[in-house]
């Protein structure tokens, strides 16, 4: 879990999906993380809402703008 602050909240688990809250964790919506990158998600940070990382296993590697990812 990873959030620029308490109306921007990120998680992610297994699968290739990460889930976004943007109303303090009242609902969440699903956001496709890069489907090319298969492997299961583990971890989400960032240094700004627009800039985000998300690592996966298999040195799974992608960033994100808070809307689409892409493998680094």
């Amino acid at each position: 879990m990873w959030g620029s602050g308490q109306n921007d909240v990120w998680v992610v688990g297994a699968g290739t999906t990460a889930f976004r809250s943007v109303d303090g964790g009242k609902n969440w919506t699903a956001t496709a993380t890069y489907a090319g990158a298969a492997a299961t998600r583990n971890a989400i940070w960032g240094s700004a809402a627009n800039n985000i990382y998300v690592v996966g296993t298999s040195g799974t590697v992608l960033n994100g703008n808070g809307t689409t990812f892409t493998v680094l």
